[in-house]
């Protein structure tokens, strides 16, 4: 992967990947929601990693060239597989180190009712 590559996130995705992306002199795209959105950085290698609040996600290969662009959930599989093979513990710990080292994320969400007045004003 180019050592100028940037990480793709989508405007909604988690800060960690904002602070990861600082720990690691990378530079960040923020893009509107929806994966279409990366298409073109995959494919011309501006981004290295690629990610969405969904959880869909792509990154280059190691020489490169574009892995898929689309969330393929089969590649964060390997990924995760790979992971755990090479360091003998579950992707989980990973995170769980990470979100302690460049502070744990907070979420909140309210769900309110789509009306059809309040879809109306």
């Amino acid at each position: 992967m180019a050592r100028d590559a940037a990480i793709g996130k989508t405007i909604v995705s988690s800060s960690l990947i904002d602070r990861v992306a600082a720990s690691l002199n990378r530079p960040l795209t923020e893009v509107p929601v929806g994966f279409k959105w990366f298409v073109e950085g995959l494919s011309v290698g501006r981004f290295g990693f690629a990610g969405e609040e969904s959880a869909g996600a792509s990154f280059l290969r190691k020489n490169g060239t574009v892995w898929t662009t689309d969330k393929d959930g089969i590649l964060l599989d390997l990924l995760a597989a790979e992971i755990t093979a090479a360091t003998g513990k579950d992707p989980g710990e990973h995170y769980r180190e990470l979100a302690k080292k460049a502070r744990e994320p907070v979420y909140a969400r309210i769900d309110e009712p789509a009306t059809l007045p309040k879809r109306q004003s």
